[in-house]
């Protein structure tokens, strides 16, 4: 463990002054306001505002009892290391985003031969807040949807008419074929979040010609979070039954390592941050 001074502050749990104080315990940095012999936890560095609390900043030196000398604060570059991880990080969650989609060139191998013209895709949402909801409609052939999130996120659906929708957003949906993991606003579908479901981390759902399902990622704990979605078109005289969570259950070991890379860079790019 060590610990470095970096200046005074005013303490948000009691209101007074004294020295803000830097530990680093297990390779992770936490910020305490000492007073005299008495120690105030304030939380983890990479999530506290040092500016709201610091009036005063000074030359880092290490406190006695730790192990050993801190680095000082401002004026310096960012050790290699974090320069490393900052960009293997990105590199990573890029090689899992098109893990994700990889799924969708198989598709084509996993349908099977009908007779029947089928349409499907697979792809990806990246959600930075709960003040947006995805939609998934269809005016021709049912579709059967699948949404999973990969992290960082629990969601609510809706299975309701198109016509239920206020102008514009009915006409815009009313005038395409197939609509998937199209973007608004929640403030344009906020006469029905009374309405809402669930609490979901996997959903699937069978879609008739006027519906639309709506997703809402209501709970958002890491940002941004991830979901996919599949989604597979079902002919109106198909007599056999489609089953998407097949094609997902086939898929799940690529996805799995998909979230595991993107989660891994995220982790990376953050301390590379910290």
């Amino acid at each position: 463990m060590s610990a470095r001074s970096i200046g005074r502050g005013v303490c948000p749990k009691c209101g007074l002054e004294g020295s803000v104080v830097i530990k680093q315990v297990g390779g992770k940095e936490y910020v305490y306001v000492k007073h005299g012999r008495t120690w105030h936890y304030i939380g983890p560095l990479d999530k506290v505002n040092l500016n709201t609390i610091l009036i005063g900043y000074t030359t880092t030196l290490p406190l006695k009892g730790s192990s050993r000398v801190g680095k000082a604060m401002g004026g310096q570059g960012k050790p290699l290391s974090k320069v490393i991880a900052k960009v293997l990080g990105v590199l990573l969650i890029a090689i899992g985003a098109i893990l994700v989609l990889i799924p969708l060139l198989f598709l084509p191998v996993l349908l099977p031969a009908t007779g029947y013209a089928y349409v499907g895709g697979s792809g990806l949402l990246i959600v930075n807040g709960s003040d947006k909801a995805y939609l998934f409609s269809t005016m021709s052939n049912p579709i059967t949807v699948n949404v999973m999130t990969m992290y960082g996120a629990r969601f609510k659906v809706l299975v309701t008419r198109i016509s239920s929708l206020l102008p514009p957003l009915n006409n815009t949906l009313s005038t395409a074929q197939i609509t998937v993991g199209h973007s608004i606003n929640i403030t344009e579908i906020k006469q029905l979040l009374p309405n809402f479901l669930g609490d979901y981390t996997n959903y699937t759902a069978t879609i008739s010609p006027g519906e639309v399902l709506i997703v809402w990622p209501y709970e958002v704990y890491e940002k941004p979070a991830l979901l996919t979605f599949v989604y597979r078109s079902m002919p109106i005289q198909a007599k056999a039954r489609i089953n998407v969570v097949n094609v997902v259950i086939m898929a799940s070991p690529l996805l799995i390592i998909a979230a595991v890379l993107m989660y891994g860079g995220y982790e990376l790019y953050r301390w590379s941050r910290s």
